[in-house]
């Protein structure tokens, strides 16, 4: 959970002064400390959570999860895209001012 907050934080301390309303891409919503994380701090204009497994998104929308990320999901500035990461970073038009990215175990131990 610490290292997923901290990605945030030092995203969001790299930004240029004065950069308002600042978009960041996470890169797998996992447990969903980041995304928590990004909503805490009202700087942040967008979050944009790239998930690819339908089941992690679930977990978070309607089972335990959701206690954890609940009000963060409902945050309005809260997007989940149900995707690859790479595919979406291949095919989007839209540009982030941090790219936030902890996909590296994947969810095979947890989806079956």
């Amino acid at each position: 959970g610490r290292s997923e907050r901290l990605l945030i934080d030092v995203a969001l301390a790299s930004l240029p002064a004065g950069r308002t309303a600042p978009s960041v891409l996470i890169g797998g919503l996992g447990v969903g400390f980041s995304l928590v994380r990004a909503a805490e701090e009202e700087r942040w204009g967008r979050i944009v959570v790239v998930e690819r497994e339908q089941a992690i998104v679930d977990w978070h929308r309607e089972g335990p999860l959701g206690r954890i990320s609940g009000a963060a999901l409902a945050d309005p500035r809260t997007e989940i895209l149900r995707t690859d990461l790479v595919a979406h970073l291949r095919t989007t038009t839209e540009r982030y001012d941090a790219l936030c990215l902890d996909i590296d175990n994947g969810p095979d131990w947890t989806v079956t």
